[in-house]
């Protein structure tokens, strides 16, 4: 029946150690966690801003095309034909609104070679689209925009295309027949575009004036290298 006093001592050292670094560990977790939100914010907005520029440029791309086929009709007939007009506007929004995916490259590339021969004017296209879907559409839409413009201004009557790929780079010549232009170029919304999308994949854009106009695409990023191919 006697009181007692026990005393016991611990060495918690290690352990307190163990408890501020979970608590910075904690803080720094925290950290992370808020630039994660801040940049899942700003990916969301980085990708809107992405789908309304992309729209911006279909658009611009197809009405352009089918203004300019229109235009051309118009100024080259005297007699109008009212139903090739109405043909072209007929299916105009919902190939707005649609999917670039939803069409094939290679389905829409004949859409604008039919288009353009309706109203007299050859694309001829040699070669290939690249095997990649998203470089195929890249090289499509390049192809309109360039197709609408050697029409629109250089009222060219022939377009020679030419796709290929060489030492794992996609290159794409686009000639007209239109007429030759002797002054600087100062690039319109047209080029703009082609050279926004073209910076997009990496890749690179040249014009030549002569002897006939010349737009040349160099994408990397092509197929394997053919065997035997001399790449330098």
């Amino acid at each position: 029946m006697k009181n007692y006093i026990h005393i016991s001592v611990a060495d918690i050292s290690q352990l307190w150690e163990l408890t501020i670094k979970l608590q910075l560990q904690d803080q720094e977790l925290r950290r992370k966690s808020n630039e994660l939100k801040e940049t899942i914010v700003n990916l969301h907005i980085l990708s809107k801003q992405r789908e309304i520029d992309n729209a911006k440029m279909r658009a611009h791309d197809i009405l352009g095309q089918r203004l300019t086929v229109m235009l051309r009709i118009i100024q080259n007939e005297d007699n109008l034909d009212y139903d090739l007009l109405t043909s072209l506007t007929r299916g105009l929004l919902a190939e707005l609104k649609a999917e670039q995916s939803e069409t094939s490259p290679q389905d829409e590339l004949e859409s604008i070679q039919q288009i353009f021969a309706a109203i007299g004017v050859d694309i001829k296209f040699e070669g290939d689209l690249p095997a990649s879907t998203k470089q195929a559409c890249l090289f499509v839409d390049i192809i309109r925009e360039a197709s609408t413009n050697a029409v629109r201004h250089g009222f060219a009557s022939k377009i020679n295309i030419k796709s290929e790929n060489v030492c794992n780079n996609y290159y794409l010549t686009i000639s007209n027949n239109g007429h030759i232009i002797t002054t600087p170029i100062i690039p319109g919304s047209g080029i703009k575009i082609i050279r926004k999308k073209v910076s997009a994949h990496s890749g690179t854009v040249d014009i030549m004036l002569q002897p006939l106009f010349t737009l040349s695409i160099v994408i990397p990023g092509g197929d394997s290298v053919e065997e035997g191919t001399n790449c330098r």
